[in-house]
């Protein structure tokens, strides 16, 4: 373990200002001072005045003007090593404020944040020659090299554990990259290291040691100590200062685009308090005008909370709506989480790819197959029913319709991610958490509102989980290649043409995947390869259309059955059933063998999996949705159609797009590591649920709602008319993806 020794001795040198022993170059004697300091200092069973001793006595070695720190930074750190010797409280502060010894680094506790607010609240008056600081907050990162000397190499081959340790152990690097959403490939045969596990693992994953600065010490300069510390032992390691991971307490300005969020908002606050007025005050209801009734807050809480039920509407599909929201959110919550400082990410991360029961997270992806589903059903069976009533297709009507139902919910979203959520939180990840986010938006936040982002600049998408967006809206404008020959050609023919649609999916599918060399999986499997399945398979629309394509078969069989209700024998549905129930569990858990060590790729398993897995839970759920419609499902139906789930289902939109922006918040302002298991997670599961419907509520009633019925009355006409009854807009009967959130994942 002599490579976490020097790690150690690293965090130690570095983190407590020792770094200053870097004239160690120009002769032996500072070196082996630094030496004896650093290893005074790593003594955790040293008393307090010997490590103070150590501290201050490294402000008398030499060579400090040979490092290359701006003069501020030098003259501050000697002051910071003197006043910590003399006791003085600010510096105590300083240093209590970092890292120290760090421990359960082959666990994975690789991130050490010290106390943030602690190293805020450091205030350094002027005096003895120095204008003055403030306390600063860095995380310095350090990266080890695999390649090592032959005595160091000697050493760790000596004390390395057999090859399945090291394999074990690189497959939990593997699968907590996996969790980091990293795609890096970590190839098994290159990898066994000459310079031991631990070497090894920190060149994937850096150890991050937080310390507590001068704010005239610039990132430059703090990398600049840093080196300086790993030269003094026989490590391979770089360090390094992300600007980014640097704070100090001065807050944020205000941009003008920040102002303009700020103003907006004020403007439809003020809309929404005037309609409310206006609505509650007015006696005659019958002579109320729609328009001055469109923010009404009362109005719209109580069209969101009405309970409608008629023979037209699919009751069930709100209990699957919600149910899959609720996956879609526990399953980000699992990913998000991998990005927090954990105590035991590379254990969790073994132990969590291990595991059979877990792998309702890892094929959480499924969730969003269920929701192109209801996409494709909701589609053909709505359009059926308008085309026959009226036996006229309004093209126009048909798109310009959709894209004013989803854009302004995009749009605010965009704009509040890329401004007023950058003022939500602070901590030591923040910015590392929120920048990329902020300036992804910034750049390709055009490729949102033309719904091409999973095309385009995909690579840095804005706001991620938008992709399904842009994968719907293509698909709803390819629809009328599938929905007028269901419509106008005879059902043999239709038929032939769809199942020519579907074949050319799977074959898509199949080809994406053989020709890429994808993994079947989304953590890691034996071969320890992740490649850019996100980029050419999970994202694009011509390998995820045929659960869509379902959906619309679907919604034409409902369409129909409302004519003539189809009758089977009992043994049939029975059988339907089994059939529906070992579909859907077999595309849940049979990707268990291709994330465990002893499965070697194939390119073949994984074309065949990929393209069919997706297809065979969508028909599972066909089954189910088609037997609540026929009465077919009993005690299924009775809990999926609760009236508790249509007021969830109507906000399922807004949960869908605000879930990431307030996991961003609850990963970023962290200040401490987490225990990463099932009973910490779950409960953090259900506090990032409420906290998303908190903010998706006023979202909801402020934006999302007034626009839904400014488009529905002019398309409608009845803009001065008096308004639809409560829940009249969103039944079920017009449930597209924003008109009441039914097919968004």
């Amino acid at each position: 373990m002599a490579a976490a020794v020097a790690v150690l001795a690293v965090a130690a040198l570095a983190l407590a200002g020792t770094a200053s022993a870097a004239g160690a170059g120009a002769g032996a004697g500072p070196g082996a001072e630094a030496a004896r300091v650093a290893a005074a200092l790593m003594d955790p069973q040293a008393p307090l005045p010997w490590r103070a001793a150590g501290l201050a006595s490294l402000s008398r070695l030499p060579a400090w003007g040979e490092m290359g720190l701006s003069e501020n930074c030098t003259r501050d750190l000697l002051q910071m090593a003197y006043s910590f010797g003399n006791g003085s409280a600010w510096a105590i502060k300083m240093f209590d404020a970092s890292t120290k010894i760090p421990d359960g680094l082959l666990g994975g506790h690789l991130v050490h944040l010290g106390n943030f607010d602690e190293c805020l609240s450091v205030r350094r008056g002027e005096g003895d020659g120095s204008p003055g600081f403030d306390g600063q907050h860095c995380l310095v990162a350090f990266s080890a090299k695999l390649s090592g000397g032959e005595e160091e190499e000697e050493e760790e081959l000596g004390a390395q554990e057999d090859l399945d340790e090291w394999q074990t152990l690189l497959h939990a690097v593997q699968s907590s990259l996996v969790l980091h959403g990293r795609t890096q490939r970590v190839d098994e045969a290159r990898d066994i290291p000459e310079s031991g596990a631990l070497a090894s693992l920190l060149s994937y994953i850096p150890i991050q040691l937080a310390w507590c600065t001068p704010s005239t010490c610039t990132p430059q300069d703090l990398e600049t100590v840093a080196l300086a510390a790993v030269n003094l032992t026989s490590l391979k390691a770089t360090a390094t200062v992300d600007p980014v991971k640097c704070h100090t307490h001065v807050g944020k300005k205000l941009r003008g685009v920040d102002v303009f969020a700020i103003c907006l908002l004020a403007v439809f606050i003020a809309c929404a308090a005037a309609s409310t007025v206006y609505d509650v005050l007015t006696e005659q209801k019958d002579q109320r005008r729609p328009l001055f009734l469109t923010f009404s807050i009362y109005s719209n809480w109580s069209k969101l909370i009405a309970v409608t039920n008629g023979a037209n509407q699919l009751t069930c599909l709100n209990g699957i709506r919600t149910i899959s929201m609720c996956w879609v959110i526990v399953a980000h919550v699992y990913g998000m989480l991998a990005l927090m400082p954990t105590v035991n990410i590379l254990l969790f991360a073994k132990d969590f790819i291990e595991s059979f029961k877990r792998l309702v997270i890892t094929n959480g992806s499924l969730s969003v197959d269920s929701f192109f589903v209801m996409s494709g059903l909701l589609l053909s069976f709505l359009f059926l029913k308008e085309v026959e009533r009226t036996n006229r297709f309004d093209v126009v009507k048909f798109y310009v319709h959709r894209y004013v139902r989803l854009t302004p919910a995009v749009a605010i979203l965009v704009l509040m991610s890329v401004t007023l959520l950058g003022y939500a939180g602070t901590g030591p990840l923040w910015d590392s958490q929120y920048d990329p986010l902020r300036t992804a938006c910034e750049k390709n936040w055009w490729t949102n509102f033309l719904y091409i982002n999973n095309y385009v600049h995909s690579d840095e998408m804005c706001l991620g989980h938008t992709w399904y967006l842009a994968v719907d809206m293509q698909l709803y404008w390819l629809s009328p290649l599938v929905l007028l020959p269901l419509w106008k050609l005879p059902k043999r023919i239709a038929v032939l043409w769809v199942s020519f649609l579907m074949l050319i999916g799977w074959a898509i599918s199949f080809t994406v995947v053989y020709l890429k060399e994808l993994s079947p999986s989304f953590v890691a499997g034996g071969d320890l390869q992740r490649t850019d399945t996100m980029k050419y398979y999970y994202w694009t629309t011509h390998t995820r259309y045929v659960p869509w394509l379902m959906g619309v078969v679907l919604g034409y069989i409902l369409h129909e059955a409302r004519k003539k209700k189809p009758e089977f024998p009992k043994w049939t549905i029975a059988l339907a059933w089994v059939m529906s129930t070992a579909l859907m569990m077999t595309a849940l858990n049979a990707a268990y063998p291709f994330q465990q060590m002893t499965w070697v790729y194939s390119r073949v398993e994984a074309a065949f999996w990929l393209s069919l897995f997706r297809a065979m839970w969508s028909l599972g759920l066909g089954w189910i949705i088609f037997a609540c419609d026929q009465g077919h499902a009993g005690i299924v139906n009775k809990i999926l159609s609760w009236n508790f789930f249509q007021p969830l289902a109507r906000l399922s939109y807004g949960l869908y797009l605000m879930h990431i922006p307030i996991l961003t918040l609850f990963t970023g302002v962290v200040q401490s590591p987490m225990y990463l298991a099932d009973v910490t997670i779950i409960p953090y599961f259900f506090g990032v649920l409420l906290m998303t419907l908190a903010w998706t509520i006023p979202m909801v009633l402020l934006f999302e709602s007034p626009i839904i019925l400014i488009e529905k009355s002019i398309f409608g006409g009845n803009l001065w008319r008096q308004r639809e009854q409560p829940g009249e807009y969103r039944t079920i009967e017009n449930p597209s993806v924003g008109e009441g959130g039914s097919s968004q994942a």
